[in-house]
């Protein structure tokens, strides 16, 4: 198969879980492993929690313009101006409180039920996610308990959402 090419993929509720805890999956976070697919929320709760009030009304008010971004740019880019807008002047240490004690349990609430059952199942879990990895990682340790390195190797399953995570999830055995 030509890398790009489009390629589709059971449903992971066709997913077995059985036997998998000497194989590794990798999966995407936002839409995958998460429900929803938009990370606004979250950046919504840094901006509020870790920033200010006034944060929080400035990334509201960008959202049509970040969205028009995600739609005829780039999602790259329409996450960048998420992060920007949360972050841009933060403590880390402030970010990284509200991202050890408020964030874990909102995304632990946004888990998909069947993505979660295979993705558990699995002995080595890698997660991959365009949200910064100071947002996720005490989520991913805490809750998803999954490794935090990255090796070489292909994964046995890849999981993903959306068209441009395919040609990741063809790279897996």
């Amino acid at each position: 198969m030509v890398m790009g090419a489009h390629r589709s993929f059971e449903p992971i509720w066709k997913c077995s879980g059985e036997g998998r805890s000497n194989q590794t999956v990798v999966a995407d976070l936002n839409g995958t492993l998460l429900v929803s697919r938009n990370p606004f929320p979250y950046f919504m709760l840094i901006a509020l929690e870790a920033g200010s009030l006034i944060r929080a009304f400035v990334l509201l008010a960008s959202l049509p313009f970040v969205y028009l971004t995600y739609l005829f740019i780039s999602e790259s880019a329409a996450n960048n101006a998420f992060i920007f807008i949360s972050f841009a002047g933060l403590k880390i240490r402030n970010i990284e409180l509200v991202s050890r004690s408020v964030l874990p349990k909102l995304y632990a609430k946004d888990i998909h039920p069947e993505t979660w059952r295979v993705f558990s199942s699995f002995g080595k879990r890698y997660i991959v996610t365009a949200t910064p990895r100071i947002m996720v990682e005490p989520f991913v340790k805490s809750i998803l308990v999954a490794d935090k390195e990255f090796g070489t190797h292909f994964p046995d399953l890849g999981l993903g959402d959306r068209e441009t995570d395919h040609d990741f999830m063809s790279l897996c055995k």
